[in-house]
């Protein structure tokens, strides 16, 4: 009975066998195998990458509309006085877009 050869065959003497084959035809299974979990592996990276692209997306979108929000949350309205010495205001963005008269007799 011989195990190995100078060939780099694995048989036994005189069987017949072809133990190569056999082996490489065990190990087709296992590799099938292996390859459809490194097939499924490489689509959820596909899928991580794309999620991730998603997620970035949405984030800038939060971030830039609470920018504009917060912009307009702390720029003041306009306010005018015909006499700053009389009377002055301040508005922020909260006040209503109306108009206000005062008139001062004195």
């Amino acid at each position: 009975m011989s195990f190995s050869s100078i060939g780099g065959t694995y048989g036994l003497s005189g069987s017949g066998m072809d133990i190569d084959s056999i082996v490489t035809k065990l190990m087709m299974g296992q590799q099938a195998k292996s390859d459809a979990l490194l097939q499924k592996k490489t689509v959820l990276e596909w899928q991580k990458t794309s999620y991730n692209t998603v997620y970035d997306d949405i984030n800038n979108f939060r971030t830039t509309t609470f920018n504009y929000k917060l912009q307009g949350t702390l720029s003041p309205n306009k306010v005018s006085s015909s006499n700053t010495s009389v009377v002055t205001a301040t508005a922020n963005a909260e006040a209503a877009n109306v108009n206000h008269s005062l008139v001062v007799d004195q």
